[in-house]
């Protein structure tokens, strides 16, 4: 059971993280949520992402999740080692490459699959980056389970310029037109996914693209432009909280975001256009009232209000804009991830898929999630 295999987190010191953006100020823990697992262990989930102590129980120097925002990673060779570090929980081993079918673009393929499908994961990562193995721990976890992510930008390094959702629709293009050695690929199933700004892109990408069979939309939203981007990074300002939100949180080109207060959803404005225009299966996540990402609360609501028969989960766990993507194995935010794909792609309707989230989402909750379902369950 992918679940049980995952890091759990158990944290006693307190650590200080830029939230991928330099002009974010730092934020300490508060009110961690305790749940005991089957197994009789203690998991403590503060408004951390846990880094440190994850990293140090993998035998890995924990990330500088500052350095890694202004330059990814500091040569081939460090990526290539962390990269090497990476140890998935599923069935499969991953290969993490370039690929020629795939230009600008890293993939994670699973070995060995033989005659079994294999369904796309087209991801777009946090402040928009092209930087392929940025969200390594994450998408090698998704990957070990039977699925090719695809990540934008190369391995190891990061390129200039930022994505745009254009990007993730030609990642399914190039995924359409491949032939992989070894993977029989079901581009029949497809899922879209992002993080941050990325998220947004995904919405975006949900509403224009009918090959896509699903949507994860993780810790941000379409409320914002895509033409500020350049504009809050040039000025130093938050590329999350201007970009993202639009200015509704305090944040605008050349201003901080105060992480310490819940952002103010009532300022936050749902682009029917972009939202109403979704017509998959949706999964909503994000860290808490002080993750700047929680305007998917508001889109939420919104595809509720103009949608009502679609099938939405919205998920939200005290544990910050970074979720756990950057621990070993992508932690609670794979497990849950992982199910939904189990459900949505692959038909699962076992405990690891659609039970992970029905009976008022009994499993998820009792993994330390707050879940809200609406629609038609399937």
């Amino acid at each position: 059971m992918f679940f049980k295999s995952l890091p759990l987190l158990s944290l006693s010191a307190t650590l200080t993280l830029p939230l991928l953006t330099t002009a974010i100020p730092q934020t300490t823990p508060s009110n961690p949520t305790t749940n005991t697992l089957p197994d009789g262990d203690a998991r403590t989930i503060p408004d951390i992402t846990g880094l440190a102590a994850a990293a140090a129980a993998a035998g890995r120097d924990p990330p500088d999740l500052g350095a890694i925002a202004l330059s990814f990673p500091p040569g081939v060779d460090s990526g290539k080692a962390f990269l090497s570090s990476i140890i998935p929980a599923g069935p499969f081993n991953v290969s993490t490459r370039s690929d020629p079918q795939f230009p600008g673009r890293t993939i994670y393929v699973p070995l060995g699959t033989g005659e079994m499908k294999v369904p796309v994961v087209a991801w777009e990562n946090g402040i928009c980056y092209k930087y392929g193995t940025m969200y390594a721990d994450f998408l090698t976890q998704l990957a070990s389970y039977g699925y090719l992510a695809i990540a934008p930008g190369p391995p190891y390094d990061q390129v200039p310029g930022f994505t745009t959702y254009l990007w993730q629709r030609q990642s399914i293009d190039q995924a359409l037109a491949a032939s992989i050695p070894g993977l029989n690929l079901d581009t029949t199933k497809i899922a879209i996914g992002g993080h941050s700004c990325g998220a947004g892109e995904t919405e975006r990408t949900a509403g224009l693209d009918s090959r896509v069979t699903t949507n994860m939309v993780f810790n941000g939203a379409a409320a914002f432009d895509e033409g500020t981007l350049a504009v809050a990074n040039k000025s130093g300002g938050s590329l999350d909280g201007a970009r993202e939100l639009g200015g509704a949180s305090g944040a605008t080109p050349g201003a901080a975001v105060d992480l310490s207060k819940p952002v103010d959803l009532s300022a936050i404005k749902c682009n029917e256009t972009i939202t109403g225009a979704i017509t998959q299966p949706t999964l909503w996540l994000h860290g808490g009232a002080t993750d700047i990402g929680v305007a998917v609360e508001t889109d939420y609501a919104c595809l509720k209000k103009l949608k009502p028969a679609l099938l939405q989960v919205k998920a939200s766990i005290n544990v910050g804009h970074l979720m756990t993507y950057f621990i070993p194995r992508g932690g609670i935010t794979a497990e849950m991830t992982l199910s939904w794909l189990g459900w949505q792609l692959k038909g699962d309707l076992g405990p690891e898929g659609m039970g992970y989230f029905v009976a008022d989402g009994a499993m998820a909750r009792f993994r330390g999630w707050n879940i809200t379902m609406s629609g038609m369950m399937y």
